[in-house]
């Protein structure tokens, strides 16, 4: 009986003992599959203080900086209106006619294959400010390029003279051409009849490109010190004397005041035409 007794609780010991080691077995397949869940990831690079150190400028690189904004800032001034949004349309005769826009001169455009807009630039052809800044965003990059690819006219490369004019595909623009030219610095009474060269020379080369519809700023007004009524008394004349070979002469006046200016002058000299 003793020898059962004892036969039992070996057993019991055994089952013991193979349960302690079956739940050891489980525990440690868990502890193993937790430790595998709950194991940290790889750890990235921070790059964040290599990145604000490659954005921050080193000292030699900081009066460079500062002058690209002032770049930037000259290639992109205040827009001005972003539509041509009045307009006024006066005979010039049975075959041509003059509309005055006031608003962008970016917009203008009346077949994109005879076309053209005239640019108010700077000797060196380089992107201006206000409206030939205008353009020249409208246009896109390109257009600065090929104006700096014309030839030199003049030592310290001058491209264009003043009264002159050189002209260039339009690129990104809705026209054919842009015709730049050199507006005169306004110096009173004798800077008239450079302006007014500064129109014929315009029109004379539109007309040499079989351009049949051209749109002029207000050369020479605000920036090169021109009032707009002295501007448009010059650009009024000089239209009515020199736009035979046109069927259209515009103008798009981004200023209020040049706007009215540009109209009153009009109607002294033009009939105008009813919009219906």
């Amino acid at each position: 009986m003793q020898q059962a007794r004892a036969l039992r609780l070996s057993a019991r010991l055994f089952d013991a003992a193979a349960m302690a080691a079956a739940v050891s077995r489980t525990r440690g397949r868990w502890i193993h599959a937790s430790s595998s869940l709950e194991m940290p990831l790889p750890s990235r690079p921070d790059v964040s203080k290599n990145i604000s150190r490659m954005n921050m400028p080193p000292e030699g690189q900081q009066q460079k900086s500062e002058q690209k904004s002032k770049i930037d800032e000259w290639l992109n001034p205040p827009p001005p209106p972003t539509e041509l949004l009045q307009r006024m349309k006066f005979k010039l005769s049975d075959a041509c006619s003059m509309t005055i826009y006031y608003g962008d001169i970016s917009k203008w455009n009346v077949d994109g294959l005879n076309d053209a807009i005239v640019a108010p630039a700077n000797k060196r052809l380089n992107a201006g400010a206000a409206v030939d800044g205008v353009i020249h965003k409208a246009a896109g990059p390109r257009l600065l390029s090929a104006c700096q690819k014309l030839p030199d006219v003049a030592p310290l490369g001058i491209k264009c003279n003043v009264g002159e004019a050189v002209s260039t595909r339009a690129y990104n623009l809705l026209v054919s051409r842009v015709i730049h030219t050199v507006g005169p610095v306004f110096e009173g009474k004798e800077s008239d009849p450079v302006l007014e060269q500064t129109y014929k020379s315009a029109l004379a080369l539109g007309l040499k490109e079989n351009i049949k519809f051209i749109c002029f700023p207000a050369l020479s007004c605000r920036i090169y010190g021109y009032p707009y009524s002295e501007g448009a008394e010059v650009a009024i004349k000089t239209v009515k004397e020199n736009f035979q070979g046109y069927a259209q002469v515009d103008f798009a006046i981004r200023n209020i005041e040049g706007y009215e200016c540009w109209i009153d002058e009009a109607f002294k000299h033009f009939t105008e035409i009813k919009q219906k």
